[in-house]
């Protein structure tokens, strides 16, 4: 999703450390002023290895026993204060890996001073050892509990490992410790929307841009909260403001590329993206962003080359080898090499699947619970029931829920290209309900009260627009809780996408969803697959059929005209034609499908899994399913 998986950090990450890694170089006299940083670090080592005893050499200093780990403790301190130094000028120097036995040497002989493993932390990350760097920063936290930057890139580190919520306490504990670190609060609000929290999102981008105002991270937090509140022309007015004051910064021209990206604008994403890669040509999120803006074609070899020699090269993190590999996918998906493109998704996903764990019997017995839960038996809270107001208070929620990659996008961008109807995208807000929904049947204590949610959800869809009638949630996994929606909120219209088992699971095993825990290998995906077919069997049963409606993708396609007008009339909307012109709706998409919302509608995937056959495994099974042609 662009929304969720590309608004990270769209650059290796910054970390933040006091003070600026420049005036470290100091010490080292005037050598630095002349250009020859590296002549003045081999003369500082040497003294730090006289002073321990070692003999020069050519290389950093070994990580060997110092012979002032016997003496008193204020020797010990004033040696560790060396390698300290030391460390910290190679790491200025962007020598991170030889600063690592530099930080160790100092732990060795001071192990109570938390910069030293803060800065441990620094080099480790720096050098892409992410599980080492989270431990180094742990251990400065645990030696010093209110040290703002330790927490700020532990949040980072937790990011590169794939652990958002980790990395949102972490980011959420910096930015409480230090009110004014605007980078703390950028990276708390850029994961809040990756988690569907716009509201929490805004706030966080907001405190960015007040923290520092006149910095790019100011400028482009401010940007982002433009976009998040849907004043698209002042959103990317403060794009240009950051990057006409930093045009060289990294993160601001694949910010600004994502969001013209999710305009629909894929000819001008694509330039930005190029734009970067001309500077530099090792950025991983530019390729990856660049395959998503674009189609690739035969003469985008040499950039395919580029993508796959750097997938190959040593150094990168997993998880940016992830990004490479669905890249690489993409690109050969496009020019119809099947088998290769097959080959990078195989490898992209299996760099997730030992960190992303799918407890299949747990999830079974979700959808038990929630089945019983709600249904027709004596205990089980009916979801026909409650009358409907006769005049039901506005806005009326629009829900399109289903698998992702069958059709939701499409329904939405339909939907809302009707004058009464406003996009709200992927909101999280049943998710985070049902979560305390579900706490509290545990607990065997009362759950959320249904009318607070619905007057809590009705205010959710006011701040996508204060008076439009009818407001889309276009939340797949929202098929979920269909029945905590429709107890709390019967007026809700409900609208399910449908569409080939083998298409739809196939598109998803293809694309990189973050924090997928079941689309990393094919078994999984199956039996989630067959789990959410179950549900939706219940939900078909239980829900009126004048709340409840099931669009299928192929005949969306194929008999647009009819269905659209079926599903316009299902809502109870007065006809417009624009609802057949979805893709000239100009809302922000953040979506895996926003390269395919902006075309005309097409048949094109229609069978795509056909062209996939021969490396579909597991996902045959599926076929057996398949409704008839």
């Amino acid at each position: 999703m662009i929304g969720k998986d590309n608004q990270e950090r769209a650059d290796q990450p910054t970390p933040d450390r006091s003070p600026s890694p420049n005036r470290l170089l100091e010490h080292l006299g005037p050598l630095t002023t002349l250009g020859q940083e590296a002549t003045s670090i081999r003369i500082f080592q040497d003294a730090v290895r006289k002073a321990s005893g070692e003999p020069g050499s050519a290389g950093g200093p070994a990580l060997v026993r110092p012979p002032e780990l016997d003496a008193a403790p204020a020797v010990r301190r004033h040696a560790a204060a060396k390698h300290l130094k030391l460390g910290s000028t190679l790491l200025a120097a962007g020598k991170p890996r030889q600063a690592i036995a530099a930080f160790r040497q100092a732990i060795l002989l001071d192990p109570d001073n938390p910069i030293s493993h803060h800065d441990l932390g620094l080099a480790c990350l720096r050098s892409r050892r992410i599980s080492d760097a989270i431990a180094a920063f742990r251990e400065a936290i645990a030696l010093k509990e209110d040290y703002p930057s330790a927490y700020h890139n532990l949040g980072l580190a937790l990011e590169e490992s794939r652990d958002d919520i980790g990395a949102l306490k972490a980011h959420g504990r910096a930015a409480e410790l230090a009110p004014n670190m605007a980078d703390a609060h950028e990276r708390l609000g850029a994961l809040l929307d990756r988690c569907a929290c716009p509201d929490e999102a805004i706030e966080s981008f907001e405190r960015a841009a007040a923290a520092k105002p006149n910095s790019t991270t100011g400028r482009l937090a401010r940007a982002e909260a433009l976009r998040l509140r849907g004043q698209l022309a002042e959103a990317e007015s403060w794009f240009h403001r950051a990057i006409a004051r930093d045009p060289s910064n990294a993160y601001a021209l694949r910010s600004f590329g994502i969001f013209l990206t999710n305009l629909g604008r894929l000819g001008e994403a694509a330039e930005w993206f190029m734009r970067d890669l001309a500077q530099y040509p090792t950025d991983v999120l530019a390729f990856y962003n660049l395959t998503l803006a674009r189609k690739f074609a035969a003469a985008d070899g040499p950039l395919i080359i580029r993508m796959t020699k750097l997938a190959e090269a040593g150094g990168l993190s997993e998880h940016f080898k992830e990004l490479l590999h669905f890249a690489l996918g993409k690109a050969y998906d496009d020019l119809e090499d099947r088998a290769a493109a097959m080959r990078h998704f195989d490898a992209a996903n299996a760099f997730a699947a030992h960190d992303l764990r799918f407890d299949r019997s747990a999830f079974s017995a979700r959808i038990d619970r929630i089945i019983a839960q709600f249904g027709r038996g004596e205990d089980a809270d009916p979801v026909t029931s409650g009358e409907e107001n006769a005049t039901p208070l506005l806005p009326t929620p629009i829900l399109i829920v289903g698998m992702p990659r069958s059709g939701t996008t499409l329904l939405e961008q339909i939907i809302s290209s009707h004058p009464d109807v406003a996009a709200g995208g992927e909101l999280g807000f049943w998710e985070r309900r049902a979560l305390v929904w579900e706490a509290a049947l545990a607990e065997r204590i009362a759950p959320p009260d249904p009318a607070a949610l619905a007057s809590d959800y009705r205010a959710a869809l006011r701040t996508v627009s204060p008076d439009a009638p009818y407001v889309t949630d276009k939340m797949p996994n929202n098929f979920l809780w269909l029945g905590l929606i429709r107890t709390s909120f019967p007026s809700a219209r409900i609208i399910h996408a449908r569409r080939h088992p083998l298409d739809t699971c196939l598109s998803i095993y293809t694309k990189r969803f973050s924090g997928s825990f079941y689309s990393r290998d094919r078994a999984s995906l199956v039996f989630y697959y067959r789990q959410y077919q179950r549900l939706m069997a219940h939900w078909r049963a239980v829900l009126p059929s004048d709340r409840f409606l099931e669009i299928d993708y192929e005949a969306l396609v194929t008999d647009r005209e009819a269905e659209t007008r079926r599903l316009i009339a299902f809502l109870g909307l007065k006809w417009d034609d624009c609802c057949l012109s979805p893709e000239r709706n100009s809302r922000l998409v953040k979506t895996a499908s926003v390269w395919q919302v902006r075309q005309p509608v097409y048949t094109n995937s229609l069978g795509r899994w056909r062209r996939y056959e021969p490396w579909l495994g597991e996902l045959r099974e599926l076929l057996d399913e398949a409704p008839s042609p």
